[in-house]
């Protein structure tokens, strides 16, 4: 176990590394299971996928028992209401040798936001960092979104290798989109384009996005749904 001012990692022993393909990730906030049809949705996106980062995923939903095809999975619950736990969900046919999470309260909401991510180590010694985000949305001086994205900075300075970083960034104004792309030039991540891009907006702007470093990029997707108030991201993606 490894603790720094931002995040709280456990190490996980004995794992064999896995062989190096072409991989398929899901990216989604789910809205709580509020909206119809959202378990065919998530079961019709998850078939082929090798990992899913969800969002503002509930512990009613049990998804993880919807979903058994994912050997190793990751819930971080923020808040609890009506007996329900909500929070973000990594799943993932690969095991992880590392699991670390992070919460950051909403300033006015007092609601604590989420980030997690796994390590994934291959045959051939490299190693893949998923990370998956819901980022801060009620701070209007942006000061504690800044301080999640010095967590990310954080973690990721540590890992030399490929990363995946996907999510619910709430990047709906420029100074937030700036403040967003400013850190993911630093760490050397790439946005990846969507095509089509039908992704969410607010006020304009996209508020999901997916970030690659060290990745080949094969194609990337979104789909419009009427299950959910944000519209899932597809990747499909190899290790350099």
């Amino acid at each position: 176990m490894a603790f720094s001012s931002y995040w709280q990692c456990y190490q996980n022993t004995g794992i064999t590394p896995a062989s190096n393909k072409r991989f398929q990730l899901l990216n989604w906030n789910i809205h709580k299971g509020k909206d119809p049809n959202w378990q065919e949705d998530l079961k019709k996106f998850t078939e082929k996928k090798d990992f899913v980062l969800l969002q503002e995923a509930t512990s009613g939903q049990q998804i993880s028992n919807l979903l058994p095809q994912f050997e190793s999975s990751l819930h971080i619950f923020a808040f609890q209401y009506q007996e329900q736990k909500s929070g973000i969900l990594n799943l993932s046919r690969l095991d992880a040798d590392r699991y670390c999470l992070n919460g950051s309260q909403e300033p006015l909401l007092r609601l604590p936001k989420l980030m997690s991510a796994m390590r994934f180590p291959f045959e051939n010694g490299k190693s893949l960092l998923m990370i998956n985000v819901h980022l801060i949305n009620f701070d209007w001086t942006n000061h504690s979104y800044q301080k999640q994205l010095d967590g990310l900075k954080e973690l990721i300075q540590q890992h030399q290798g490929a990363i995946v970083l996907a999510g619910d960034f709430n990047t709906w104004n420029e100074k937030r989109k700036k403040k967003l792309f400013e850190l993911t030039n630093k760490l050397q991540l790439t946005e990846v384009r969507i095509t089509p891009d039908t992704r969410t907006t607010a006020f304009g702007y996209p508020i999901d996005y997916i970030f690659t470093r060290d990745i080949i990029v094969h194609s990337a997707s979104s789909y419009a749904v009427k299950s959910s108030d944000h519209n899932p991201l597809e990747l499909d993606f190899s290790l350099k």
